[in-house]
């Protein structure tokens, strides 16, 4: 709520799960990061960096960290190819859709079902990424199916962007189907009358 009612005027809005926020040295403990980008002039970036810091001291258990230079561009760029990060070796990446205010409960549950999980969710577009390690099939397709069905209630819903071919079957991967799927399925019997086209491969088994 803070950033939202904030004078200054940020380019980015990310918020990183402690799991995360310590893969990418900028974070331990169980302190969930929040990360506010500036761009600007120097003068104006300077005044931003300083009224949003202010505006957050009065928070006890709140620290600010002002990075700047390579270092700044270290975190950025960390930030940015959170998606693909390679060194997280996840069997399963999700993204989930979710209104900006549902974002911080909804990764907190998402947290909560997944302790092993690196999360990252844009605040300001209600974009979260998540990369889940260390689970069976089962205890997987429990906590996404509770994700999911929270994320639907909120007016928002999650797909899978990697898992195991074998659990395919089992997870889901297209969140909660849409409303015109029989027109998808119309199109495609029109334009692929045989089946030939990646059968199976694209929501509800089309």
């Amino acid at each position: 709520n803070l950033v939202h009612q904030t004078s200054t005027r940020p380019v980015v809005v990310d918020i990183l799960n402690p799991k995360a926020a310590e893969q990418f040295g900028l974070g331990s403990g169980d302190k969930w990061l929040l990360a506010v980008g500036f761009e600007h002039s120097k003068t104006t970036t300077d005044w931003q960096v300083q009224t949003i810091a202010r505006e957050f001291q009065d928070f006890s258990s709140s620290h600010v960290e002002v990075l700047e230079g390579s270092t700044s561009e270290k975190g950025w760029k960390a930030l940015e190819s959170f998606q693909g990060q390679p060194q997280f070796d996840s069997p399963v990446t999700f993204k989930a859709n979710i209104p900006p205010a549902k974002v911080a409960t909804w990764s907190e549950l998402a947290n909560q079902l997944f302790p092993e999980a690196f999360l990252q969710a844009h605040a300001g577009n209600g974009i979260v990424f998540g990369h889940i390690q260390g689970l069976d099939l089962n205890d997987t397709k429990n906590g996404l199916n509770q994700l999911m069905e929270k994320a639907v209630r909120y007016q928002g819903n999650m797909v899978l962007h990697r898992c195991p071919d074998s659990w395919k079957e089992e997870l889901p991967l297209w969140g909660t189907l849409r409303e015109d799927l029989e027109l998808m399925r119309k199109v495609k019997q029109a334009m692929d009358p045989l089946g030939l086209f990646n059968p199976g491969r694209f929501v509800g088994q089309i």
